[in-house]
């Protein structure tokens, strides 16, 4: 497995730490648990964070989005904050996308 993490230098937004960190934690460590192979990117920006995994057989079998239990306390929190949160699945692969407003 690869890791691959592209950042902007955007400076500082103001976020609450405790959610963002459990968000983050949570997409995060739902991409790694889903990759078996392959790589795993981060893309953060300014205003939300892209992460993508190839998507295994073992995912497919988890749970209709390929997401671990952790996904509906993500989605409570987004709602909260009024946070994007999209998923998308191609054959081979997941993107999560989460952005902290409005999607771009």
């Amino acid at each position: 497995m690869e890791v691959e993490i592209h950042g902007d230098s955007a400076g500082e937004i103001g976020l609450p730490l405790e959610l963002t960190q459990i968000t983050l934690t949570n997409l995060v460590r739902n991409a790694f648990q889903h990759c078996t192979d392959g790589q795993v990117t981060i893309r953060v920006f300014k205003d939300g964070v892209l992460i993508s995994n190839p998507a295994t057989e073992q995912s497919e079998e988890s749970s209709p989005t390929g997401f671990g239990i952790g996904l509906t306390l993500v989605e409570k929190i987004c709602h909260q904050q009024n946070w994007f949160l999209g998923f998308e699945r191609s054959s081979s692969m997941y993107l999560t996308e989460l952005m902290f407003g409005k999607p771009r």
